[in-house]
């Protein structure tokens, strides 16, 4: 999460105020990569994964089965039960 501006920062607040109760973790998504990543206490970010699509995701396709496969398999594996999307801007190549 090295990208400047308003979501950025209060991304990092909300994790901040959280972090300390529950494991955190933030799944940023562009066109071209998904990439997972571990808030620490700290407040350092581990990356932990990143998967590459066979294909750029993009918004013209209402679903998408290998993006879906991809969350799925995130979600399930790490036995995450409460998600908080921020926003799906610039997570697909228009």
């Amino acid at each position: 999460m090295t990208a400047p501006g308003g979501v950025s920062e209060t991304t990092r607040d909300l994790l901040g105020e959280v972090g300390g109760t529950w494991e955190c973790f933030l799944l940023i998504a562009d066109p071209f990569s998904l990439r997972l990543y571990r808030w620490a206490v700290d407040g350092r970010i581990d990356q932990l994964a990143r998967w590459s699509p066979p294909r750029l995701w993009s918004n013209r396709r209402r679903r998408d089965r290998h993006r879906e496969l991809t969350y799925e398999h995130v979600l399930t594996g790490l036995g995450i039960d409460v998600v908080h999307v921020r926003h799906l801007l610039g997570s697909a190549r228009k």
